[in-house]
C-alpha cells in the first residue's frame, strides 16, 4: 500500500474542513446553495493555502445528488467520482504543462457538450497563469460566454500575469496566508488524530516555518514525524529541519549586548557548521528584535500577544531591559534591511559575520554632538583648534620673541594645577572621594549643559543624553524643564520619565529633583527658514568644514 502524505490525507473533503479563507467558503458555498454560479472564478493567492482544494470541494457540490447544496455530502456516487479524479464532467488541467494554443482548442472543443452525468462541467485549470497569449485568446470567448451550466475556475499563485480580458470576465477571490495560530490549530488537530505526543514549542516552530502555507506545514510535520521516535519535540524539530536552536539565538543576542566580537564569531561558526537556513535564520532574528522592541516599548503587554511562552516571555524580558529603545530599533531595521543582501551575497558567511560584528559594535558610534565636539576637527569659522600647540611645534627654540611669556603662563597653570592637585590629596586624606565629588556637584549651578555632560559621562545615561540632543533643558531650583523640539521626541521622553528623574536626583544629590516636559509649540517653518537655521548650527558647520560639503535641502516633517 502506498503512503499518504499526511497533506493528503487530511486533505478537507467540505468547506468546514477548510482551514481559514472564511469570505471565500461563504462566498462559494452560497453559489452552490442558491445554484447561482458565475461562467468563471479565479482563485488566487500563495502556495499551499487552498485553492486548488477549494475548486475540487466547490465542484462536489455542484454536482452532489443532494444539490443544490451549500456542502457536499462526500457519500453519493458522484462526490465519490469528483474526489478519485475520474468524474467525467469535471475536467482538471495543469497549465504549466498544458499550457499552448492546442490544449486550449481541445478544452474549448470539450466544454461545447452539455453535462453527461452531473449538474454542471466543471473546468479546474490549475497553475492557470502559465498558459500561453494564444491560449487565453482562444478561451476568451468561451469564457464570456460559456454553455449552460459550465463552469471555469483557475487556480494561480500570479494572478498579475493574467490578461486584463480575462480578469474581467472572472470573479476574482483571493486567498491570504494563514496566520500562524491558525497554522498552529490546524497541526495540533492532526496530530491528535495522529495520536502523536508533542511539544507547543515545535508546533510554533513548524506553522513559522511553513509561513503561512498548509501544505509546506503539513509536509514539514510529515518530514518532522518519518524521522523522530515517535513524538514531537522543538530540539528534534530544529535538528531534522535544519534551524540553529534558541540557545543560540540568545547567545548571539547577548554577545551583542557585551558588545564581544569574538563571541559573535564563534556564533556565526556553529551557525554554518550546522547547515542552518540563513533566510529562515535572519527571519528569526528580525522576529526576536522585533519582540524585544514591543517588549521595551510597551507596558503591560503579554506574552500572547507575541505569541511566546511564559517562560520565553521572562527572558526576553529581563534581556529587553538591558539594552536602549534606540539600539533595538535599530537592530531591528538594520536586520531587516540586510535580510535580502546576505541571501544574495557571493560568500553568506562573511557578510553574516560583518553584519553581526557591525550590529555588535554599533553603540561605540559617535554621535554628531561628539565628533563636532573633536579637538581635531576644524571650528566654525575656519580657525585652528590647536593654535598655541601648533605654535609651540612649528617655532624653533629661541626663535620666538614670545615664548618666555607662554612658558611663564605655562608655569603658571602648572602650579595653580600643583596646588589644585595638592588640595585634593589633602581632602581625600581628610574624607572620603565621593563625599568631595558631591560636595562640588552641589556647590555648582545646575545647568541643562552641564546635565547633559553628567548623562554622557553616566553608562546608564547616555540614551537619555542622545534622546536629548537638540531639546530645551534649563533649571528652575531642582526643577528640570524640558522643551521638546518634535512630537515624537516629546512621546519619547514622556516614555522615559522615570529614567529622567532618576538622572535628575542622581545629578542634583538631592531625592527633590524633577522635570516637567513641553510638547513643541513652534509653527512649521519654510525651507528656507531651516537651511538658513542648520547653516549656523555648530554641529552642522563642523560637518561640512571637514568633508567639505554643504546644506543641500532641509525639510520639516510634520510628526
Amino acid at each position: 500500500m502506498n503512503y499518504a502524505s499526511l497533506a493528503v490525507k487530511y486533505r478537507p473533503q467540505t468547506f468546514a474542513e477548510v482551514t481559514g479563507q472564511d469570505s471565500v467558503k461563504a462566498a462559494l458555498s452560497r453559489a452552490a446553495a442558491e445554484d447561482r454560479v458565475a461562467a468563471a472564478y479565479l482563485l488566487s493567492g500563495t502556495r499551499g493555502v487552498g485553492k486548488t482544494t477549494l475548486a475540487r470541494i466547490f465542484a462536489k457540490a455542484l454536482n452532489c445528488e443532494h444539490a443544490p447544496a451549500a456542502e457536499p455530502c462526500n457519500s453519493c456516487e458522484a462526490c465519490r467520482r469528483i474526489m478519485q479524479g475520474i468524474h467525467v464532467d469535471v475536467i482538471e488541467m495543469d497549465g504549466a504543462s498544458q499550457r499552448g494554443i492546442d490544449d486550449a482548442r481541445e478544452l474549448r472543443e470539450r466544454v461545447l457538450y452539455a453535462p453527461m452525468e452531473g449538474r454542471y462541467k466543471v473546468v479546474i485549470i490549475d497553475e492557470a497563469h502559465m498558459l500561453s497569449r494564444e491560449a487565453f485568446n482562444a478561451l476568451l470567448k468561451t469564457i464570456e460566454e460559456p454553455p449552460a451550466r459550465t463552469t471555469f475556475i483557475f487556480a494561480s499563485t500570479e494572478a498579475h500575469k493574467f490578461p486584463i480580458t480575462i480578469l474581467s470576465r472572472c470573479q476574482h477571490f483571493v486567498l491570504k496566508s494563514l496566520p500562524e495560530k491558525e497554522l498552529e490549530t490546524h497541526l495540533i488537530s492532526v496530530l491528535k488524530k495522529e495520536n502523536v505526543e508533542f511539544e507547543p514549542a515545535a508546533v510554533r516552530l513548524i506553522a513559522r516555518k511553513g509561513s503561512g502555507s498548509v501544505r509546506d506545514s503539513m509536509s514539514l510535520l510529515g518530514q518532522i514525524l518519518s524521522l523522530s521516535g515517535g513524538s514531537l519535540t522543538e530540539s528534534e524539530s530544529r535538528s531534522i529541519l535544519g534551524l540553529i536552536s534558541q540557545e543560540l539565538y540568545e547567545a548571539i543576542i547577548r554577545a551583542v549586548l557585551n558588545q564581544d566580537c569574538a563571541a559573535v564569531s564563534k556564533c556565526v561558526s556553529a551557525l554554518f557548521e550546522s547547515g542552518a537556513d540563513i533566510g529562515f535564520f535572519l527571519q528569526e532574528m528580525g522576529r526576536l528584535w522585533r519582540n524585544l522592541f514591543l517588549i521595551r516599548q510597551s507596558e503591560g503587554i503579554d506574552a500572547s500577544l507575541l505569541n511566546l511562552s511564559e517562560e520565553d516571555f521572562l527572558r526576553f524580558s529581563e534581556l529587553a531591559r538591558r539594552f536602549s529603545p534606540d539600539f533595538i530599533h535599530a537592530a531591528w531595521q538594520m536586520v531587516l534591511e540586510q535580510q535580502k543582501n546576505i541571501r544574495v551575497a557571493p560568500d553568506p558567511a562573511a557578510a553574516l559575520e560583518l553584519f553581526l560584528l557591525q550590529l555588535t559594535l554599533l553603540p561605540r558610534l559617535l554621535s554628531l554632538e561628539t565628533f563636532s565636539a573633536s579637538p581635531l576637527l576644524a571650528s566654525a569659522d575656519g580657525a585652528d583648534p590647536l593654535p598655541n600647540r601648533r605654535k609651540h611645534q612649528e617655532s624653533p627654540a629661541g626663535s620666538n620673541p614670545e615664548k618666555r611669556i607662554e612658558e611663564q603662563a605655562d608655569s603658571k597653570q602648572v602650579s595653580t594645577l600643583e596646588k589644585q592637585n595638592a588640595e585634593q590629596k589633602t581632602a581625600l586624606q581628610s574624607g572620603s572621594s565621593q563625599e568631595i565629588r558631591k560636595t562640588k556637584a552641589m556647590q555648582r549651578e545646575p545647568s541643562g549643559e552641564d546635565f547633559l555632560r553628567f548623562c554622557n559621562d553616566n553608562q546608564s545615561g547616555r540614551a537619555i543624553a542622545g534622546l536629548l540632543q537638540a531639546a530645551k533643558c534649563n533649571f528652575s531650583g531642582s526643577l528640570l524643564s524640558i522643551v521638546a523640539v518634535s512630537q515624537m521626541q516629546y512621546e519619547k521622553l514622556q516614555v522615559e520619565q522615570p529614567a529622567l528623574i532618576d538622572l535628575v536626583r542622581q545629578y542634583l544629590h538631592s531625592p527633590e529633583g524633577g522635570i516637567n516636559i513641553e510638547a513643541p509649540a513652534s509653527p512649521p517653518k519654510t525651507e528656507a527658514e531651516l537651511k538658513a537655521e542648520y547653516e549656523k548650527n555648530g554641529i552642522v558647520q563642523s560637518v561640512t568644514s571637514v568633508f567639505d560639503g554643504h546644506v543641500v535641502r532641509c525639510i520639516q516633517k510634520n510628526i
